[in-house]
């Protein structure tokens, strides 16, 4: 399936977030209403899942993909979208994921006190007359 070609302007959502709506009826296009996309702009591709609001397909586009394309809110940029066929191992060897989280290494993991740190020490409670 060729991808789907569109030109659409950034959106600024709330104070620094930047979006797209979807032109189109995703479910009808790609068979769901939130599929894995492969999205394109200004030759910079990133995998992400759309987000559906009140029936609208909308893509975030983030703040690393809009330093790697040089793009912000008011733009009005070509769009290519693809449905994402690649499995979840394959696409972690791929293109940029620059909407995946990341994970924390077990050095940056934050700290929890100990069990022993937890447990309050035992009170030693007579009564006084």
């Amino acid at each position: 399936m060729p991808p789907k070609r569109f030109t659409v302007e950034l959106e600024r959502v709330q104070k620094t977030a930047t979006m797209f709506r979807v032109p189109f009826d995703l479910e009808e296009a790609f068979g769901r209403a939130r599929p894995p996309v492969r999205v394109t702009i200004r030759g910079h591709t990133w995998r992400t899942t759309p987000g559906v609001y009140d029936g609208v397909g909308h893509i975030v586009v983030n703040r690393a993909v809009k330093a790697a394309t040089g793009v912000d809110a008011g733009d009005r940029v070509r769009v290519a979208m693809e449905l994402d066929t690649e499995s979840g191992e394959a696409r972690s060897r791929g293109v940029s994921t620059t909407c995946r989280p990341r994970r924390l290494s077990a050095r940056a993991a934050p700290r929890t006190p100990s069990a022993s740190a937890s447990v309050p020490p035992e009170v030693n409670v007579s009564a006084s007359s």
